[in-house]
């Protein structure tokens, strides 16, 4: 790897990825999250999470979207995204999502290049 220790390039994407994540840690709820095209995702989540309307019948009509949509137009129960909307309130539940998305993108850029790019391909 051109000189470099596969455990430095590991341990220095990591400390970059928490650096990222230091202001949440810090500020909590006061934090500015960049929210960027997922908002109206989120929103249905957190209808879903505040009705305990994870498994209700898919023909049931939740009020709050579109003045009354069906449960079967709403993303599944078993999603990951929605379970994490469950568990926890809705900051920690989109920071911890949004690690976990910045996670496998780094671990799947460090295996692509570590393949292909660093070594050179093959």
């Amino acid at each position: 790897m051109y000189g470099l220790n596969k455990f430095w390039v590991v341990l220095t994407g990591t400390v970059c990825l928490l650096i990222y994540f230091i202001p949440y840690f810090l500020w909590g709820e006061g934090a500015s999250i960049r929210i960027f095209d997922n908002l109206d995702g989120e929103v249905l989540y957190k209808i879903l999470a505040s009705r305990k309307a994870y498994w209700l019948n898919y023909q049931t009509v939740i009020p709050e979207i579109m003045n009354g949509l069906p449960r079967f137009c709403i993303t599944s129960g078993l999603n990951y995204t929605t379970l994490l909307f469950a568990l926890f309130p809705p900051f920690i539940a989109y920071l911890v999502n949004d690690f976990t998305v910045r996670l496998i993108g780094f671990v799947g850029m460090y295996a692509v290049l570590s393949k292909h790019v660093i070594h050179g391909g093959g």
